[in-house]
């Protein structure tokens, strides 16, 4: 599978599509600091081109946006400002890397990037329409999200498939449940 990590932070999920045998992992991650820690985990897979490090953040323009850091580096967030220290960053349509980096498909995308899922699902629109990839998107940031992204990712497909991952209680959406992620195909 080509696949794309939306998110990559320093690399988890990079590094489980590897050792799930994908062919080429695209890294998307805007945070300095987490590219760093990409090239420094994945230098072989990197120089081999099994790993493609793109450092930008996904969204529905192109531009730049601020990003704001969190406690930790998995919390930076262009949504949340956590009242600490932001920078800014560049952003870019997924469609358009997906054209840039001349990838022949994508199978496989995670999506797990603090509340701007939406607006990078619509930024993939061409994506999910011309390869149909499998979804993995964090679900849980905002609290409309497990109602507003099922419909963004249906406008490219209407018959794409879901299913909810595991599910927590969220006090800001009145302790109901909701799932953290969901899986479409």
């Amino acid at each position: 599978d080509i696949v794309v990590d939306v998110g990559a932070h320093i690399g988890v999920f990079v590094a489980k599509a590897l050792e799930l045998g994908a062919e080429k992992v695209v890294a998307v991650e805007p945070d300095p600091g987490n590219v760093e820690c990409l090239r420094r985990n994945f230098p072989r897979e990197v120089a081999s081109g099994r790993v493609v490090i793109v450092p930008e953040g996904a969204w529905s323009g192109d531009g730049s946006l601020t990003l704001h850091i969190g406690k930790s580096s998995g919390w930076n967030s262009m949504i949340q400002d956590y009242g600490g220290r932001s920078i800014e960053v560049p952003v870019r349509k997924l469609d358009d890397m997906v054209r840039r980096l001349g990838l022949p498909r994508v199978d496989y995308i995670k999506m797990d990037i603090e509340g701007a899922e939406r607006e990078a699902l619509k930024g993939a629109q061409e994506t999910l329409k011309s390869h149909r990839s499998r979804l993995l998107i964090d679900s849980y940031h905002r609290p409309d999200d497990p109602e507003v992204l099922p419909g963004i990712i249906r406008q490219a497909h209407a018959d794409y498939r879901m299913l909810c991952g595991p599910c927590e209680q969220r006090q800001e959406a009145g302790l109901h449940l909701v799932p953290h992620v969901t899986f479409y195909w």
